[in-house]
Order: C-alpha cells, then sequence, then structure tokens
C-alpha cells in the first residue's frame, strides 16, 4: 500500500526547492514516504528530500557523497561550504 501524500504543491517553499534540485544533472523528482525525494543517476540515488519535522517547521535533507561528510560536519552553520 502507497503511503499517503503528506505535502501539497502549492506549498510556497516547494516551487524553489524543486528549480534547484532539478537544475542538476540527471536530477529527477520521485515521491517516497509521501514526500517529494530528488535523486540522480543510472541507480536513481537519493540526493534529497523535502519534508517536515512538526513544530520545526519543513527541512530539507541532503544526502552527502560519502567523501564529502566529513569535511561538512566540521563547517560551523554560519560558514559558507
Amino acid at each position: 500500500m502507497p503511503h499517503p501524500r503528506m505535502y501539497s504543491d502549492d506549498d510556497p517553499h516547494l516551487d524553489g526547492v524543486r528549480r534547484v534540485c532539478l537544475a542538476l544533472p540527471d536530477a529527477v523528482e520521485v515521491e517516497a514516504w509521501g514526500w517529494p525525494s530528488f535523486r540522480a543517476g543510472a541507480r536513481g540515488k537519493m540526493f534529497a528530500i523535502y519534508d517536515n519535522h512538526g513544530e520545526a517547521g519543513y527541512a530539507l535533507t541532503f544526502k552527502p557523497d560519502p567523501a564529502e561528510r566529513t569535511r561538512l560536519a566540521l563547517v560551523r552553520y554560519d560558514e559558507q561550504v
């Protein structure tokens, strides 16, 4: 049984998220767990998902390449990567 859709296409932030994510090479949008996820490559590996964290609000979660994880973890939130 598919997961129910958890978002609306008229979400004011989703259009911008789609514009950025789908501008990347080979990127496609696939609904997963009721939320829009973004995937790329021949195997369709997920690189981001847009979801809602309740009271914390909406979030765009990125899955960095393993080689980038350590560097990103060391960057302060107020620094540019």
